[in-house]
């Protein structure tokens, strides 16, 4: 190869200027920078052959028409793709936000409402005679208003569709028919977890956004779908602390004239994430450390009456707050009920799985615990005979803790149990909210059962199937036997609502079945 004397090089710089030469190798390596631009722009579910294909370099010397940016169909792409920038302010600030975002947001969730069955005001009807029984963290006035903004399409939100969307879906009944009868479930919780996903990363979050993830962790643990559950109820918790994050930001936090409506509900939002994080950690047996959100103080305040809060309008005066530590004989509402059992739970769990180096502070704090459950299901127990309150979810919380404390070091193979007498009470609680639900089994439609207490009667299932063991051809096993039937009983009725029952009494026969097989 020829070198390069100083003349030649300074002979070639006079015909062709270095800038003339970068352009001229930059357009023999990229011919036609738009085809570049477009081929960014195209979706990614083609094949190699054109994949391929639209790498050749082009032949046509002439330069291409810029054609319209390519927007993937339905043939093409699963997944919306909104023209929308991000609203939140520290990013793209310099565009502004696509004006029919929103827009386009609501018309998705209307189209997929517009062909059920049933219209909105019954969806909204459904939802509040169902789901908000027993998780009641929505104002009906608010929602009301929301959703009216949202069919007028005169200033509608994404947040509020997201939310309408996953009420949809968490309405829905659950089905075991044949295979393949709950398609339009699956179809309906990937549209609402897209949609919730796409406007949470649009923008600031806001108290829509974390009910709405609430209401995904209901539809996942009602499905068994535990790690997802896990997942969406850790996203709540962290929508939650960023929308104070925001508002302080906007001088916002601390605003005296704000609306006792919305601080309700916010209240009602961070007791929903700690009833629904504790009701998972244990189901799921988790440890302390996975707790998505940390327990409240007894000077928080526990949210008001659930007749009031159903009721109330923005003219309303508010009611007067009660603390956590509130005693026990005061009237409160149920969800405040299920809120103080699941404070109670919080502790139980930090008992068993973080105890202290102090073994009998130990001790003496799982007997105070111990007394504050039995005292706090006997109230329960007296309440619950009033028809207008639902006080199920809150017993089934408060003896899923009673069975966790007095089971967490219990040795079958001793002979008397050091805990007999505790365990014959918890089984009491059991048995009796046990009779009660199946004198009511014909009067309760199976869609308003709370999804908080099945795993209570799986606990007890299992210890009952224990016990079975332990006592083997002990005349008292038929006693225990005949609980267990019971409790099986009561499984299966949960299961026309929610599939998770059906995978504990899965447990339970599965278990059952290996007690048999070593008796033999």
């Amino acid at each position: 190869m020829p070198s390069w004397t100083e003349e030649m090089r300074q002979q070639i710089a006079s015909v062709f200027p270095l800038s003339k030469v970068i352009e001229t190798v930059a357009s023999s390596l990229v011919p036609y920078p738009m085809l570049t631009l477009n081929r960014l722009e195209l979706s990614c579910n083609y094949d190699r052959p054109n994949l391929r294909k639209r790498r050749r370099k082009p032949t046509v010397p002439s330069p291409p028409t810029i054609e319209a940016p390519f927007t993937p169909g339905p043939s093409t792409s699963s997944i919306p793709l909104y023209p929308v920038s991000s609203r939140h302010n520290s990013l793209d600030s310099h565009q502004p936000l696509h004006p029919d975002f929103d827009r386009m947001v609501a018309d998705e969730v209307l189209e997929i409402i517009s062909n059920a069955t049933d219209d909105m005001e019954s969806i909204i009807e459904n939802y509040f005679n169902t789901v908000h029984r027993w998780l009641p963290i929505l104002s009906k006035s608010m929602l009301k208003d929301r959703i009216r903004q949202l069919r007028a399409l005169e200033s509608p939100r994404a947040e509020v569709a997201c939310l309408v969307l996953c009420i949809y879906l968490v309405i829905q009944p659950y089905t075991k028919v044949t295979p393949g009868s709950n398609e339009h479930l699956s179809f309906l919780y990937s549209r609402a977890k897209c949609v919730h996903a796409l406007v949470q990363s649009s923008g600031p979050v806001s108290i829509e956004l974390v009910q709405a993830a609430l209401l995904l962790t209901v539809y996942e643990l009602g499905h068994g779908l535990l790690p997802s559950a896990y997942v969406s109820i850790g996203c709540s918790a962290r929508l939650f602390s960023a929308m104070f994050l925001d508002l302080k930001g906007k001088g916002e936090a601390g605003d005296s004239t704000m609306l006792w409506i919305k601080e309700e509900e916010e209240r009602r939002a961070r007791w929903g994430i700690i009833i629904l994080d504790r009701f998972l950690n244990t189901s799921f047996g988790r440890e302390l450390d996975s707790f998505a959100t940390l327990s409240l103080t007894e000077d928080k305040y526990l949210p008001t009456q659930d007749s009031i809060w159903d009721a109330a309008n923005e003219s309303d005066s508010p009611p007067t707050a009660l603390p956590v530590s509130i005693c026990s004989n005061d009237k409160v509402g149920s969800f405040a009920r299920q809120a103080q059992a699941a404070h109670l739970l919080g502790r139980v769990l930090q008992h068993v799985h973080e105890p202290t180096s102090n073994v009998e502070f130990n001790k003496e704090e799982g007997a105070q615990l111990e007394r504050t459950l039995h005292s706090l299901n006997k109230i329960l127990a007296i309440e619950i005979e009033d028809s207008e309150t639902d006080l199920c979810g809150a017993i089934g919380m408060c003896n899923s803790a009673l069975l966790t404390l007095i089971t967490a070091d219990i040795e079958f193979d001793e002979a008397p149990c050091k805990k007999s007498a505790s365990i014959k009470t918890a089984v009491q609680y059991v048995m009796e909210h046990a009779d009660y639900m199946k004198s009511h089994e014909s009067i309760v439609d199976p869609r308003v059962l709370t999804l908080l207490v099945p795993y209570s009667i799986y606990q007890a299932a299992i210890l009952h199937i224990k016990i079975l063991g332990f006592l083997k051809t002990d005349p008292r096993c038929h006693y225990w036997a005949g609980n267990l039937y019971i409790l099986k009983t009561l499984l299966v009725g949960f299961g026309k609502t929610w599939k998770i029952s059906d995978e504990y009494l899965n447990r339970v026969q599965t278990a059952e079945a290996t007690l048999l097989v070593g008796n033999s």
